[in-house]
């Protein structure tokens, strides 16, 4: 798994999301499924690389599109290098890519983003800024979270 700067994640990142004539937007529980089995608790079946999905949202409007584009911008831009070692992701963007999907786990809480579906894995330090564009978007699609105080 590679780290990219701001820049570099951006352009990798800004050609798919741009191109898209939709996503899709998912609410994650944050910790993979072997987390929830070893505590007994129920998760949903359906996962994002082996993360439980609550909910999704197929994002066809353009102008829900381009405020998540912007929010994932934001945040990249405005990070100030640090992350933390946790990664527990509670936002995922899935985006036609080629022949597959780039998919997008995002961790506000760890300040990091992990991008899979390119010829390799890689993450990019973010900031908090775009999460409550994110989490607005899901409320208002009805969208379970979690925990709303949380990234």
């Amino acid at each position: 798994q590679r780290y990219l700067s701001p820049d570099r994640g951006l352009e990798e990142l800004g050609a798919p999301l741009r191109k898209a004539s939709g996503f899709v937007l998912y609410s994650l529980a944050p910790f993979p499924r072997n987390f929830y089995e070893r505590e007994g608790k129920e998760v949903p079946e359906e996962e994002l690389h082996g993360y439980p999905v609550y909910g999704s949202v197929t994002i066809s409007d353009k102008g829900e599109r381009e405020m998540i584009i912007e929010a994932v911008r934001a945040s990249a831009l405005a990070n100030n290098g640090s992350i933390a070692a946790c990664f527990n992701p509670r936002h995922g963007i899935r985006v036609p890519y080629g022949e597959g999907f780039l998919d997008i786990l995002i961790c506000f809480q760890c300040r990091r983003l992990r991008a899979i579906g390119f010829e390799e894995r890689y993450s990019l330090a973010i900031s908090m800024v775009g999460r409550e564009t994110l989490n607005s978007i899901l409320d208002a699609h009805n969208i379970y979270r979690e925990d709303p105080t949380k990234g």
